[in-house]
Order: C-alpha cells, then sequence, then structure tokens
C-alpha cells in the first residue's frame, strides 16, 4: 500500500479512538506509527477532535524512534 493510502488509513482509524499510539514527546501530543513504512503522525487530540500536527519520518536525524515489525504501537 502507498505511503499516501496508509496514512489515511491510519489518521481515519484516529475518530473512533483518539488515543491510539503512544505519548507523543512534545506535551498534549501523540504520535502513532504508520504500518509498514517508517514514518509516523503527530498528533493531539482537542474535545471534539483530532489535530494531525506532522507526519515525521523515523529515520530522520534526531529521531529515537523505531517503527516497523518491532514496534509496539
Amino acid at each position: 500500500m502507498h505511503l499516501f493510502d496508509r496514512v489515511a488509513d491510519e489518521v481515519g482509524l484516529l475518530a473512533d479512538n483518539p488515543f491510539r499510539g503512544e505519548i507523543g514527546r512534545v506535551t498534549a501530543t501523540r504520535e502513532l506509527s504508520v504500518t509498514g513504512h517508517d514514518y509516523f503522525v503527530a498528533f493531539t487530540v482537542l474535545p471534539a477532535r483530532v489535530v494531525v500536527l506532522r507526519l515525521l519520518s523515523a529515520l530522520a536525524p534526531g529521531t529515537d524512534r523505531t517503527v516497523g515489525p518491532e514496534s509496539t504501537s
């Protein structure tokens, strides 16, 4: 599956379960691994919506995130 489609699917699931993923590195954020890709979505949960803040590469310098089959998210 292409990255865009996978991200859209993963983010779409947040509507029913906005606290998926892990607590983010930045206060009041969460992080969700994109299955099958070395990316994760940073987002925040507000009372009536989920706001996607950024799509980040887990391979970028300074990113200490494990993404892939060994990830637990």
